[in-house]
């Protein structure tokens, strides 16, 4: 619900101070009306052409180059490309050593970019992720379960690359208001 801050207070997402008298979105306590999490709050601010720009953090975080895309698609591919082929039979103990090293560094850089752009929900899903394939600590499991997970890994790998470009686009958007 959008609404008047009735005194100051802080932005449960950003925690950056909310002025008195400053447009905000209520969700279970208040939000900047950049941060918010209700989608039709957003909808009506942008129509109603009163929103400030994004909290100090993001607004510290430039927007991506087309080279920062590339990395961040890079490191959402080699993952799920080094898990595809150890889906197919007939590989060594060394490629899963290697899969394993390839897994977690690309979900400990999901994780630091999760926590950068505040989904730490997600930061914590890619945590357990690093978790499970870290090479340091290895977990056993029978192939058939290791199946199962690269396939989950996949997919959470392509989930997460299209959460942190949708992201991007919403903060991009914000800026250009």
């Amino acid at each position: 619900m959008v609404m008047v801050a009735p005194d100051s207070c802080s932005c449960r997402r950003c925690g950056v101070v909310i002025e008195k008298g400053e447009h905000i979105s209520w969700a279970d306590g208040p939000y900047h009306l950049a941060c918010t999490p209700l989608s039709q709050d957003w909808e009506t601010a942008k129509a109603a052409k009163f929103y400030r720009q994004p909290a100090t953090q993001n607004a510290k975080r430039k927007a991506w180059s087309k080279g920062d895309f590339a990395i961040v698609a890079a490191v959402a591919a080699a993952p799920v490309l080094v898990l595809l082929v150890a889906m197919l039979p007939g590989h060594s103990y060394s490629y899963f050593v290697f899969l394993r090293w390839a897994v977690f560094i690309a979900a400990l850089g999901y994780v630091v970019q999760f926590y950068s752009d505040q989904l730490v929900r997600w930061a914590y899903g890619f945590g357990v992720i690093a978790l499970l394939y870290n090479p340091f600590f290895p977990v056993h499991l029978t192939r058939g379960i290791w199946l199962a997970l690269n396939a989950a890994t996949i997919v959470a790998f392509a989930a997460g690359f299209a959460v942190l470009v949708m992201n991007e686009r919403r903060m991009t958007k914000v800026r250009r208001v």
